[in-house]
């Protein structure tokens, strides 16, 4: 048990006098499915305003965050009440943007909405027009990343977002005022995030996730080599880098599966009937 007693200055100092400050950190947009992208395209966003603009025109950003659904547990044990978790819910996250003079930032988080709801494939302008939403594959973003660092560029967090989409776009307010630079905001939903990088090198060499090599023992290691469990952030970049199945809705194979041939003579063949092409497919043991 903690007792309380008088400290230095000269203890308490190091500790506040090291915190995390909030204007140091970067958001980047990478490859968007194609078909967002060709429709972006076709509006004057190219893919180098995505990559190289529209983080850096990010002026705020809230970092993610979740909590656990839970279920309550009644009469496993007489005369208590447990609680266990069943769902990992993820909270949306907010992004605030500069508009440039060209008003594509705007036309950005427009057209990315628009995509999204227009799979009626009919012209918008038409009077019969009607919303059908687009495939998740063809509008879901799985390379968002907000990097938090300082500015001593030491330390670092950094989120990954899989499954990101703009859900809301919050309308910029424009007035006979003091003129003020332009804003925008929009929120963004996402199936999951992984905090720490998700670098292939990273991850090959147990740095990803957070991970301090040192201190990774031999059942962690060993455990990026089990595919036949649901796959992490981590095992998700290792299956990807070897060309092996996922098992997400942009990739059909079963999750471990595929890459390669594998000779090894304890690997069991996985035969698939509806594409013959994957004949060549194994499962390590």
């Amino acid at each position: 048990m903690s007792i309380a007693r008088p400290r230095r200055i000269s203890e308490i100092k190091p500790i506040f006098g090291n915190l995390a400050q909030t204007t140091h950190y970067q958001v980047s947009f990478g490859a968007l499915p194609l078909p967002l992208q060709n429709h972006l395209n076709d509006r004057g966003i190219g893919w180098r305003f995505v990559a190289e603009n529209a983080g850096l025109l990010c002026s705020s950003a809230s970092l993610p965050g979740s909590s656990l659904g839970t279920a309550d547990i009644v009469g496993d044990v007489t005369g208590v009440t447990e609680k266990m978790a069943h769902t990992r819910v993820f909270t949306p996250v907010d992004l605030t943007f500069y508009v440039d003079k060209e008003y594509k930032m705007i036309k950005f988080l427009e057209h990315w909405t628009e995509f999204i709801a227009s799979g009626s494939n009919i012209l918008n302008t038409e009077k019969g027009y009607f919303f059908r939403m687009k495939y998740p594959r063809d509008y879901k973003c799985d390379t968002v990343q907000v990097l938090k660092f300082d500015r001593d560029y030491r330390n670092e967090i950094e989120y990954n977002f899989y499954g990101l989409f703009p859900i809301a776009t919050y309308s910029p307010t424009v007035a006979y005022n003091d003129s003020q630079v332009l804003t925008i905001t929009a929120s963004f939903s996402y199936e999951r995030y992984v905090c720490g990088s998700t670098r292939s090198l990273d991850v090959t060499y147990l740095k990803g996730n957070n991970l301090i090599p040192q201190n990774v023992n031999a059942s962690t290691s060993a455990s990026t080599n089990n595919f036949d469990r649901l796959a992490t952030g981590r095992e998700e970049m290792i299956w990807r880098n070897l060309n092996q199945g996922t098992g997400r809705l942009d990739d059909p194979r079963p999750r471990g599966i595929g890459g390669p041939i594998n000779n090894n003579p304890t690997a069991k063949k996985v035969s698939n009937n509806t594409n013959p092409t994957n004949a060549g497919w194994f499962r390590t043991l």
